[in-house]
């Protein structure tokens, strides 16, 4: 049988071959998820005392002849597909495989750590689905590590809980303020923000040299930094309010960054 699919690959041009093997992964990703549930409803069933086990581990030694190490990877991964359904749904989707959802597995194997993993989770998944495998290890890394200090990831959790934001008009200014939250969202809004700070200076240094032509580089631009970073806040704002998928009704789209 090998022979012949390894056949039916000789026959298949360099595109076909490789959009077959980016379809052969999803499906692998796909039947992956399904053997987890199945394995986390026999879990969650005692299933392996049917049998005479004393524990899943022995269950699925005896059931799928795996390694130790193969064993206590799937009931890992049984389990905390059990306990954050939305890995398994990733899984069983293609957007992630199995190996990102073992790094952020660690987590939950962690003693210090697995308290807070329902909570954290699903942060990891969302910078899993973006990244590649490498960035997302060397995060959990980083992520264990900063547990490990006394009182650092209580401190974690803490900003994550009391999380906050608030959009206000005051005397006719705008004031806006926002607090707390988890490393990896603060490093992706705060390279939102700085995106479009630098649109906002590039749109200055345009509008300069469309002025004064050959002596701009000798003249102040149009506006300030903090007046650019104001501007960019307030761009962010309008380009999210014009997006499809906006909350409500917002303002006409405006030049995208």
């Amino acid at each position: 049988m090998f022979a012949e699919m390894l056949e039916a690959a000789v026959e298949l041009s360099g595109d076909e071959l490789d959009e077959a093997v980016r379809v052969s992964e999803v499906e692998l990703r796909r039947r992956q998820a399904e053997h987890t549930a199945l394995l986390a409803v026999a879990r969650s069933r005692g299933l392996y005392r049917r049998d005479g086990h004393h524990s899943m581990s022995g269950y699925l030694r005896a059931t799928i002849n795996a390694s130790p190490g193969e064993v206590a990877r799937q009931r890992l991964l049984a389990e905390v597909c059990d306990r954050v359904p939305a890995l398994g749904e990733a899984l069983a989707a293609g957007r992630v495989g199995r190996s990102q959802v073992e790094q952020i597995a660690r987590i939950h194997a962690n003693p210090r750590t697995r308290e807070f993993f329902c909570e954290v989770a699903p942060i990891y998944l969302e910078r899993a689905e973006h990244v590649a495998f490498d960035d997302l290890r060397a995060d959990i890394d980083q992520f264990l590590l900063f547990a490990d200090h006394e009182g650092a990831f209580a401190e974690l959790a803490s900003r994550l809980e009391h999380r906050t934001a608030s959009v206000n008009e005051s005397m006719g200014s705008l004031d806006v303020w926002v607090s707390g939250g988890d490393p990896i969202t603060a490093s992706r809004v705060v390279g939102i923000f700085e995106a479009f700070v630098q649109h906002e200076f590039e749109r200055d240094l345009a509008a300069r040299r469309e002025q004064h032509s050959d002596d701009a580089d000798a003249l102040p631009l149009p506006r300030t930094a903090a007046q650019r970073r104001f501007d960019a806040v307030v761009k962010i704002f309008d380009t999210a309010a014009a997006a499809p998928d906006a909350a409500g009704d917002g303002p006409a789209a405006v030049d995208a960054v």
